[in-house]
């Protein structure tokens, strides 16, 4: 019980989600467009951060302050950035626009503080697209520090639903993980009569809208690495590095187990002569275009799961796979708000017509058939 009350998100909580995504647009349309690169990503995996954060339930969450709504930070969004251009530009796997860049000598200096003699000083730096781009950190008390020219903004996501999910991680080893330190340097070794201690903690569910936003400071830009600044390519560079980092490396916490996977947004081409979708003007969103090889189920049932923010169909001991994120929505408009009310309040819906495909001995909803 004090999970599902931690895990809602109240009508005021959805306001200020929608209102700080608004307010981040409007002040990214406010920049040049030249300066500015923003990308949306949509969470196919649970995604979590602040694991290590303080709170009563033993695990925490990066909530952001005042709001009290899921965030990911900034630096966050800029380390795991780095990273994927980092692995690109090693060459693993191959990308002409990382791996074929040279280091850059400018003939520039740069002016930096020099805390010894609090004086301003100037120094001629050599650079890489990393470093232009990203900056550099040495170490302490060193002058090699380097601020690179990107800013990246903290990101809110769009939450389908009004809920986060709750997962559960279930260490076997806690007497071997957690033992005290031995003087004799001694270890008790893992083993199989260990108690399994089950460890709730909050994720954002898959399904979820992400809009990163990078502000460029193009003055410096162009005197650091004009060929960066030229057409846009800090901005090629940066789009390849988000697709990597979507696909490859995951954003907030255990991305190692496959948390905080995205997909990029899918280019779609516009059609020159567009067809009336059905159900236009009747005040009924319209329905997907049907597959070839779609079956019927009549009579079938919906059960709704609030934990996992999902949806899914029964029929004759058949059973299709969750129907999640922006297509759970949709079946959810489909349904009208009666129906839909219904099902999330009783989590079970009878006496659906549901239109499904088959993929050996997986099934998918489709769509609602009618009456």
């Amino acid at each position: 019980s004090a999970w599902s009350q931690v895990a809602r998100l109240s009508p005021k909580d959805q306001e200020r989600i929608r209102a700080l995504i608004n307010r981040h647009k409007a002040l990214a349309a406010s920049f040049a467009p030249e300066a500015i690169f923003c990308i949306q990503g949509e969470a196919i995996a649970p995604f979590t951060t602040g694991l290590g954060n303080e709170h009563p339930l033993e695990n925490g969450f990066a909530f952001l302050n005042p709001y009290g709504i899921p965030y990911l930070a900034g630096s966050g969004v800029k380390g795991v950035l780095r990273r994927a251009a980092e692995e690109l530009a090693s060459g693993e796997p191959d990308d002409s626009k990382w791996s074929s860049a040279p280091e850059f000598k400018p003939p520039f200096e740069e002016e930096v503080f020099d805390a010894e003699t609090g004086k301003t000083v100037r120094r001629r730096v050599s650079l890489s697209r990393l470093d232009v781009l990203f900056g550099r950190e040495t170490e302490e008390h060193s002058t090699g520090h380097f601020r690179g020219v990107l800013t990246f903004w903290d990101v809110v996501p769009e939450i389908p639903g009004d809920q986060l999910m709750v997962e559960i991680m279930t260490p076997h080893h806690s007497h071997y993980y957690q033992q005290p330190d031995k003087p004799d340097g001694g270890s008790t070794s893992p083993h199989d009569s260990g108690q399994p201690n089950p460890i709730c903690f909050l994720t954002v569910p898959p399904g979820a809208k992400f809009h990163f936003c990078v502000v460029c400071d193009l003055p410096r830009l162009r005197r650091l690495a004009p060929d960066l600044a030229e057409n846009g390519e800090w901005k090629k560079l940066l789009e390849s590095a988000f697709n990597h980092a979507f696909q490859w490396v995951g954003f907030g916490a255990k991305t190692a187990v496959g948390y905080g996977a995205m997909m990029a947004p899918k280019k779609t081409t516009t059609p020159a002569t567009p067809a009336t979708p059905a159900g236009a003007g009747s005040g009924k969103p319209a329905a997907p275009a049907q597959p070839s090889g779609a079956i019927e189920w009549r009579g079938a049932q919906l059960k709704w799961d609030p934990g996992q923010q999902a949806i899914t169909g029964i029929f004759q001991n058949k059973k299709t796979a969750p129907l999640r994120g922006e297509a759970m929505t949709n079946l959810l408009n489909r349904l009208g708000t009666q129906k839909a009310e219904q099902l999330k309040k009783t989590r079970s819906l009878a006496g659906v017509a549901l239109r499904v495909t088959q993929e050996g001995n997986l099934f998918r909803i489709v769509d609602l058939l009618e009456g």
